[in-house]
């Protein structure tokens, strides 16, 4: 009995005193929110934490891919300018002659596996072709601008490549109705 008495006595004289200083509950609240407030922000760091790891994976993955693409070494030796020789072989446009010969410009360029050919000739007209290495062959092409008068698809496919000469053949086709054929020749 004498042991309710004093838990009993206790018990009120502790709700007495909190009774008394109703600081003490205020402080006890705001304690927990403070608590509470510090929780919620750990949980958002948490997130923000997780989507940096995300976009880091991501970052990586898109850098690795980019990395894989193989540069064939010959592109790396072409780069530069040239002097080009073409010679027609073989014509069913009237606007080419068997025999004709062009000497002209040329600057190529590579980004990203992708060679650029800008072919400057003597009257000082700029034609740009873009291709790739494909196999053991550097392959160009050139399409004219829709609106042109006359729709123009140059083909040309180097089978020798050097550092100092590319060799192979240039075919020029004029509105689908006609073709000629040229040897070609790049040498520094």
């Amino acid at each position: 009995m004498t042991l309710f008495r004093i838990l009993g006595c206790s018990l009120t004289l502790i709700l007495l005193l909190m009774a008394c200083n109703p600081d003490l509950s205020k402080q006890q609240l705001e304690l927990e929110k403070r608590e509470l407030a510090l929780q919620e922000k750990e949980n958002a760091f948490a997130l923000k934490q997780a989507d940096y790891q995300l976009l880091l994976k991501m970052k990586d993955s898109i850098v690795t891919s980019r990395d894989s693409i193989v540069v064939h070494p010959k592109l790396e030796q072409i780069e530069g300018k040239w002097k080009g020789k073409i010679v027609c072989i073989e014509s069913s446009c009237p606007e080419y002659v068997v025999g004709d010969t062009r000497i002209d410009d040329w600057q190529l360029s590579m980004e990203h596996g992708i060679v650029t050919a800008k072919n400057m000739n003597k009257s000082g007209y700029l034609r740009v072709y873009k291709g790739a290495i494909d196999g053991n062959q550097l392959k160009l092409e050139y399409t004219s601008a829709e609106e042109a008068s006359k729709k123009l698809s140059i083909q040309i496919v180097f089978s020798t490549i050097s550092a100092t000469r590319l060799s192979g053949t240039r075919t020029v086709r004029i509105d689908g109705n006609c073709q000629s054929n040229y040897t070609i020749e790049l040498s520094r």
